[in-house]
């Protein structure tokens, strides 16, 4: 936005002076220490993260305060998801979310903050790790000291690049949202027992792709995937070490499980060999993390 747009914008998200006077007191012009570490919000700085993240942020303590209602005593867990974004969430972004949320009484539990790099679906990290590391030390020390809350990962299936950095540094306060995983190992144990049902899956999901893909951040390039009906039965588990193939089968997912099959359930008749395929690969998981299966 140019400064006339900013200012405009920044103005209208307020219903009286009185409003805006008082987030401009709780942080224009504070310098905020956190663990070796100052952040200071100058008049653009404020006025630009304002119009980024204030309507959004009113929304989160809505949810909060609805959801204290319906609780009353009990306790639950709330987390703030602002990963899906195009650019990374900025240390001071983060500040002024939590500062803003923990002034009008909201606790959270975790935060996922779109982090630098890309967390694709399904495949490890891609970028700088000693980037990445430089700026979760940031977003920790900033959790630890308002709130000590969880730093969440979003498309945390198979980031085994990092799960060591995102334990140590976190003090083992984190969340990893792994969902995708569970499912690709199901669709393996497909290829592994039902190799002509599979390629079906294979074809529909192929065909479903550009629309599915809609949702998400992914550089697939489907070019590379080897022709399903060139492969021997045998071999077709070997898709699931490739990249593309992995998130071509996990992007379709919504799609696949909502496609009417004369088969009936997919995986039950080989559920111990699901179940087996998807302990390993979890353990996978918690043993990058440096922690012991119970």
């Amino acid at each position: 936005m140019s400064a006339e747009q900013l200012n405009s914008a920044f103005e209208e998200l307020f219903d009286s002076q009185a409003e805006k006077k008082s987030l401009l007191d709780t942080c224009l012009g504070r310098s905020f220490e956190c663990e070796g570490f100052q952040i200071t919000f100058e008049e653009e700085d404020l006025r630009r993260t304002s119009v980024k993240y204030l309507s959004a942020i009113r929304h989160v303590i809505k949810m909060s305060q609805h959801l204290c209602k319906l609780q009353g005593e009990q306790p639950f867990d709330f987390e703030v998801s602002i990963d899906e974004t195009d650019l990374p969430t900025s240390a001071r972004d983060h500040l002024f979310i939590i500062t803003q949320l923990i002034n009008h009484g909201v606790k959270v539990t975790s935060l996922a903050p779109r982090f630098v790099g890309q967390f694709q679906k399904a495949i490890d990290y891609i970028g700088d790790i000693q980037t990445f590391t430089h700026q979760l030390k940031q977003h920790a020390a900033i959790a630890r000291q308002y709130g000590n809350y969880k730093m969440s990962i979003h498309s945390g299936s198979d980031k085994f690049s990092i799960f060591g950095v995102m334990g140590k540094i976190t003090q083992g306060l984190f969340h990893e949202k792994t969902a995708g995983t569970s499912y690709l190992e199901a669709i393996r144990t497909v290829a592994r027992n039902a190799p002509h049902f599979y390629r079906q899956i294979h074809k529909f999901a192929l065909s479903r792709f550009e629309q599915d893909r809609a949702s998400y951040q992914v550089t697939t390039d489907l070019a590379a995937i080897p022709e399903v009906d060139k492969i021997a039965d045998g071999e077709l588990d070997k898709l699931f070490h490739e990249n593309n193939a992995r998130q071509l089968i996990h992007i379709t997912y919504g799609s696949v499980l909502q496609a009417s099959n004369e088969n009936g359930q997919y995986i039950d008749e080989n559920e111990e060999e699901y179940m087996s395929l998807l302990d390993r690969h979890i353990s996978r998981h918690l043993e990058s993390f440096d922690l012991k299966k119970r």
